[in-house]
């Protein structure tokens, strides 16, 4: 895997239209859920925390929903979006301000 992928619970890259939906991932050492490439995933009712990196982070030129998710983060940012990315983001709560940035052409 990429170099990102290697410190997700979960990373979901290519061209992947993958749900993830109704799972618990906690204290994570590294992010919670890494999306990229050109990957088109629904995120959905996902409870996640990372102590310092995201809980989500989106990059590339994937994009996707990010739906009913509750994100904690003791680092920066509970949720990333960089690149080309553009996710949908929708009644998503973050424990973290700024809790959503954005960057490069999100």
């Amino acid at each position: 895997p990429k170099e990102e992928c290697q410190h997700a619970a979960i990373c979901i890259e290519g061209t992947s239209r993958a749900l993830v939906q109704s799972n618990t991932l906690e204290n994570n050492s590294g992010i919670g859920i890494q999306v990229q490439d050109s990957a088109c995933p629904t995120l959905e009712r996902n409870t996640i925390s990372a102590p310092n990196l995201p809980a989500i982070r989106f990059a590339g030129k994937s994009s996707g929903t990010i739906r009913n998710n509750t994100l904690t983060s003791k680092g920066k940012h509970a949720l990333v979006v960089s690149g080309d990315a553009s996710p949908s983001i929708e009644k998503t709560s973050g424990k973290k301000r700024p809790a959503i940035p954005l960057s490069d052409q999100a």
